[in-house]
């Protein structure tokens, strides 16, 4: 019995020998507080001495609990119920252990020497918020004068880890993880993987170092180098050029909020990472730009079921994502919604640059993908958008003011817009519909109905405008050329047709269109339904018994218009001869 008897040395059978007053005794079997010792020896020193001293050499077998039971002893007193939490809760252990005590009434462990090396087996160590850490081996060395020191591999949801480190003279922790030639995807408990792998994936060598003082918070320095980077289409958005380089580290576990740094070929990029109360993961990311947005930042909202997205930029160009098919969502979660808040939207070429969108965009099965929000602040728009054929739908409930924003009008009001459209690499193409809207300023159409002598209906549009029922104007966009053929604007006072191009970019808009007036479009075009002379009459399809053949060329500020009067009231034919002539 050792240490007011909280130790015990139990033995079936011993051998001994005393020579010149030491006592040695051999122990092929024995156990110390739940510890199985074997090839032990004991010796007793200056035994015909005042002065005796204990020496124990064996190696020893137990499991983590042991340990913690026997460093918890009153008389031990190394080890507190919470330092004991910290610790490996699973483990066996194999070692060396030596023991050397003078054999003194109220003997105190720090009059006692005791040393222990060996190995730690099976180790299981669950850390909060993390997960579970296992080892297969982990070599140790231990004494009452020297702090613990530890190393070897270990494994963190089935990725791979060196570790180690010492226990430091105050009680506190020093440690390193290194890991080599990991995924950064597979890293998801330090990131939210459903959205990694969009932005960028990359070969993995890290350096974690992990210090704690005694009452202290841990504080982390880690240093993520990246290699064989592979960018992801949100990559690509966010971050244009600029290719990942590392990822750096520093502060404490209970931070409120973590700083990330992200070090890139170029500018570095900031992510700061925060746990909110309702144990949600909030990553905010800035300083992004690239050729496809300016001063953009991304907000990240992981919540156990549920991932929210918010990007919000100065300028995001909607042409150029289309064009580099950047719109992809099939490795994307479909657990996931991206909220975008731009302060302007550039749209494919000719038309013009939308103010203030905010849209959320929700990933559908099937490889569908909704669409939905405002645009300048109160124009309600919807898209649907289907990958397998690279076809957008998108629907409005106030048409007129879509178009306006568009800028294919100046001011308009009501009706159902849809938009149908298909893109393929640069070539947008599709047909654009429109019900009931009421077009109250458009320069350009004014101009030509001016020059058309069409007081009438110029005097109508200056009033609540001019009523147009139903709009379809098929088209295709590409490299900054609007084709328009056969488009029709019909309504009760004048009906439209339209076909050719507009070419250039916002500011410098040229035109090379052509079609016809038809005045009274309501009556006008009742002829054309007669069988047989209807054709002959109004020159065939959406023409009138009344009609006006227009052309518009040059600069959408100031185009030159030009109308052929003598067409106005012909016979089909002739008509057509007009036009051949012209």
């Amino acid at each position: 019995h050792l240490l007011d008897e909280q130790i015990l040395v139990d033995t079936p059978e011993a051998r001994g020998s005393l020579s010149q007053g030491m006592l040695s005794i051999g122990l092929d079997q024995a156990f110390l507080n739940g510890f199985a010792l074997s090839d032990a020896s004991v010796v007793i020193s200056g035994i015909d001495e005042r002065d005796q001293e204990l020496v124990v050499d064996a190696k020893a077998n137990g499991n983590l609990e042991n340990l913690k039971k026997l460093l918890s002893l009153p008389k031990i007193d190394v080890l507190t119920d919470k330092d004991a939490v910290q610790l490996p809760q699973e483990g066996t252990l194999s070692g060396q252990v030596t023991l050397k005590l003078p054999l003194i009434k109220n003997l105190l462990f720090k009059d006692v020497h005791l040393a222990v090396e060996g190995n730690l087996y099976d180790v299981s160590w669950p850390l909060k918020d993390v997960g579970e850490v296992t080892s297969r081996a982990i070599s140790y060395s231990w004494s009452n004068s020297t702090p613990l020191s530890f190393q070897g591999g270990m494994q963190l949801k089935n990725l791979p880890f060196d570790l180690r480190g010492r226990w430091t003279d105050e009680g506190g922790l020093d440690a390193q993880v290194l890991c080599a030639d990991i995924p950064l995807s597979n890293l998801s408990y330090l990131f939210t993987d459903e959205i990694l792998s969009s932005i960028f994936d990359a070969k993995t060598f890290c350096d974690i170092r992990l210090r704690k003082m005694s009452e202290g918070n841990l504080s982390i320095l880690a240093r993520l180098d990246l290699d064989d980077v592979r960018m992801g289409h949100i990559g690509r958005l966010l971050l244009g050029e600029r290719v990942p380089k590392s990822l750096h580290f520093q502060g404490g576990n209970d931070d409120v909020i973590k700083n990330v740094e992200l070090r890139t070929s170029k500018e570095p990029v900031s992510v700061f990472i925060s746990s909110e109360e309702d144990m949600s993961l909030r990553i905010r990311a800035t300083g992004l730009h690239s050729p496809y947005l300016d001063d953009g930042t991304l907000l990240v909202q992981h919540q156990s079921d549920q991932m929210i997205v918010l990007l919000e930029a100065m300028r995001l160009d909607v042409a150029k994502v289309i064009a580099d098919d950047l719109v992809s969502s099939k490795d994307e979660k479909r657990s996931m919604v991206v909220k975008l808040r731009v302060n302007e939207l550039d749209l494919p070429s000719g038309l013009n640059s939308l103010l203030s969108t905010e849209l959320t965009i929700l990933p559908l099965a099937g490889g569908k993908t909704v669409i939905a929000g405002q645009i300048a602040g109160d124009v309600n728009v919807s898209i649907d958008i289907r990958e397998h054929d690279g076809s957008y739908k998108i629907v409005s409930d106030q048409g007129g003011e879509m178009l306006a924003l568009l800028g294919m009008v100046e001011d308009a009001r009501g009706g159902r817009l849809q938009l149908d459209m298909k893109a393929q690499q640069d070539d947008i193409s599709g047909i654009l519909r429109l019900d009931d809207v009421q077009i109250t300023s458009m320069p350009i159409f004014m101009r030509l109905l001016s020059v058309a002598s069409l007081q009438g209906v110029i005097d109508g549009m200056q009033g609540n405008g001019i009523r147009f029922s139903s709009v379809e104007l098929p088209f295709s966009l590409a490299k900054q050329r609007i084709q328009i053929s056969k488009g029709l604007a019909k309504g009760p006072s004048v009906g439209v047709t339209v076909y050719g191009s507009i070419v250039g970019g916002d500011n410098n808009k040229k035109l090379q269109l052509r079609g016809n007036l038809i005045p009274v479009y309501g009556m006008n075009s009742i002829v054309q339904q007669i069988p047989l002379v209807g054709d002959f009459i109004t020159g065939g399809e959406r023409q009138g018994i009344f009609s006006i053949n227009y052309k518009l060329t040059g600069h959408t500020e100031n185009p030159t218009v030009w109308v052929n009067p003598a067409a106005t009231m012909l016979p089909g034919p002739i008509k057509r001869l007009f036009q051949r002539v012209e």
